[in-house]
C-alpha cells in the first residue's frame, strides 16, 4: 500500500500543526539515513511543546529543528521586530 505524498500531508495537517504553541513551520526534509521527513520548526524545544508534537504523520517521521522565532524579512534585510 502506497501512502500520500509528503507534500500533500504537510497540506493536509498545517492547521493541525500550527495550532500548537511554539510551531514557527515545517517542510519536508530527510533524515539520517536520507528518508524523507516532516520538519518541525520551533521556536524552542520544551519538554511540553516535544510531547505535543507527533513523532509521525501519516507515515513520515517527524523531525524537530528547534531554530528560535522566524521573522520575515523586510526590503532585503532581516527584521529585528515583529511589529516592522
Amino acid at each position: 500500500m502506497s501512502r500520500k505524498p509528503v507534500s500533500q500531508v504537510i497540506e493536509e495537517r498545517q492547521d493541525e500543526l500550527f495550532s500548537i504553541p511554539g510551531v514557527q513551520g515545517f517542510y519536508e526534509g530527510a533524515g539520517d539515513t536520507g528518508e524523507t521527513v516532516i520538519v518541525v520548526m520551533v521556536d524552542s524545544l520544551t519538554e511540553d511543546l516535544r510531547k505535543s508534537l507527533p513523532d509521525s504523520l501519516d507515515g513520515y517521521p517527524v523531525k524537530i529543528d528547534a531554530g528560535g522565532v522566524v521573522r520575515p524579512l523586510i526590503k532585503g534585510k532581516k527584521s529585528d521586530s515583529p511589529e516592522e
